[in-house]
């Protein structure tokens, strides 16, 4: 949402930008309408982000997020998926050089095939999140049903009784 913060903001509030693995909200015309508006931001530098195994933000997406910038500095990352690169990842150098001040150029690296360790890593931690996910609905729901105040009829059946709550 990077794009929408820099359509609310004064010109020349910020030097420069750095949004990884982003997209242009498609699905509510009202920010779409905002960010696409407000482009190209005072011709702010900037640099676009995306790892090829990207499995949440499809690449497309963020090289359309990219085109809101006049000449922004994009930088796709093989063997990076929706997560920042680390040092020992390729493009990690140029992001650092990029927020030192340096003008740098579009670059993109190919895959150096990470471990299976690394991808399976990965694909753990999205499975944990989910899980989390569910856990936190599941709690939620069983808080408003199991945990309801009760009610009990103090009366026989058929009588005109009140409801007392416990």
């Amino acid at each position: 949402m990077g794009p929408l913060l820099l359509a609310n903001v004064p010109a020349n509030t910020f030097q420069r930008v750095m949004l990884f693995c982003g997209f242009i909200p498609t699905t509510h015309a009202g920010l779409q309408s905002t960010i696409e508006e407000a482009s190209p931001y005072n011709n702010i530098s900037a640099l676009i982000f995306m790892g090829q195994r990207d499995w949440i933000i499809d690449n497309d997406l963020t090289t359309e997020q990219a085109a809101l910038f006049t000449d922004p500095a994009i930088l796709t990352d093989g063997d990076v998926g929706h997560e920042l690169p680390t040092s020992s990842d390729s493009t990690f150098q140029l992001v650092v050089d990029f927020l030192n001040g340096s003008v740098i150029e579009s670059f993109t690296s190919t895959s150096t095939s990470k471990s299976t360790f690394d991808m399976i890593r990965t694909i753990f931690c999205g499975f944990i999140a989910c899980v989390l996910g569910i856990i936190y609905i599941t709690a939620v729901y069983f808080k408003q049903t199991m945990f309801a105040t009760p009610s009990l009829t103090l009366a026989e059946p058929g009588s005109n009784a009140e409801e007392v709550i416990l």
